[in-house]
């Protein structure tokens, strides 16, 4: 009998009291999760040191600091669909996350590391190895040359192969539910039959900018001036280094100022220092603004609540 962890997965969300938004309604945070698996020796996990850097784990490294002497087999990978409230609540703000979205960044990865708990448990008490590499003590966040703030995991680095999804201009993973999800990932010694990947090797397939010259919405809607970050991938694929971008979107600004202007496009170089900088943080300021944004909210109802 093939192990299938999506009724895992559904199960322990239906189990979980803190599933719901925090408004009258109480909509689920999350609506059915995506599954899939990746095989552990997935030759992309190799390309992805080449690609990111040595210090990038592979499954075998991630599950050896559990449990040493184990063989990683397999990466189990899920992605959770963000509700429609949420989204819908986020469509409509034009500089800073809509509340409801910033309750699911953060109250809704914490619910994603319960999860990855959880399965890891499962796992365990069926005799197997298993780690969740993401939130592990030592998967810890470091400037590297070249590809800039990085961890040793990534959550959408492993859902793309698993085929879960392709990358986008933002760097975002676009999955059959769009980009609107959290990611989650868990490495074991079980051996599960592996996902086929739809989109091929194609890390870009289902960016539909990248793919066919269409779309470009995320373009119009992003507040740091993301067209700049096309025009780079444009100067990427001219020189055959697009795999730069898949290392680490927006790290690469600095060393390719230069090419930029040698290729004639506009974009980066022509941005003002303090547009540069914002894209260049964009990869991590979500979360801070999230909190920021949740928590001012939070003591607004308190005063309110306290006052009335």
């Amino acid at each position: 009998m093939v192990f299938d962890p999506l009724p895992i997965l559904i199960d322990m969300i239906a189990a979980d009291e803190a599933r719901f938004l925090d408004d009258p309604q109480g909509q689920p945070m999350y609506d059915v999760p995506l599954v899939a698996i990746a095989a552990a020796d997935d030759l992309w996990f190799a390309r992805f040191k080449e690609i990111i850097g040595p210090f990038y784990w592979d499954p075998h490294q991630a599950l050896a600091i559990t449990t040493p002497g184990a063989t990683a087999r397999s990466v189990i990978c899920w992605c959770l669909p963000i509700c429609s409230a949420a989204r819908l609540a986020n469509s409509r703000e034009t500089q800073v996350p809509a509340r409801s979205w910033a309750y699911v960044r953060s109250f809704g990865e914490e619910l994603n590391t319960r999860l990855r708990k959880g399965m890891v448990e499962k796992l365990a008490r069926m005799g197997f190895a298993a780690a969740a590499p993401a939130i592990l003590p030592e998967n810890t966040f470091g400037e590297h040359p070249g590809v800039g703030i990085s961890s040793h995991w990534s959550e959408r680095h492993t859902a793309f192969v698993a085929g879960l999804g392709t990358f986008g201009l933002s760097g975002g993973l676009i999955t059959k539910r769009g980009v609107a999800h959290r990611l989650g990932s868990v490495v074991t010694d079980m051996a599960i039959p592996p996902t086929p990947r739809p989109y091929g090797d194609d890390p870009f397939a289902w960016c539909l900018r990248t793919a066919r010259g269409e779309c470009g919405a995320c373009i119009d809607r992003c507040p740091a001036g993301l067209h700049s970050l096309f025009d780079l991938l444009q100067i990427l694929k001219i020189e055959g280094q697009e795999q730069l971008l898949l290392g680490n979107q927006l790290g690469v600004l600095d060393d390719l100022g230069q090419r930029q202007a040698e290729v004639g496009l506009g974009g980066v170089g022509d941005l003002p220092a303090r547009r540069i900088g914002a894209l260049k943080r964009s990869p991590v300021c979500p979360r801070p603004l999230s909190h920021r944004i949740l928590a001012e909210d939070v003591e607004r109802r308190t005063v309110i609540q306290g006052q009335g």
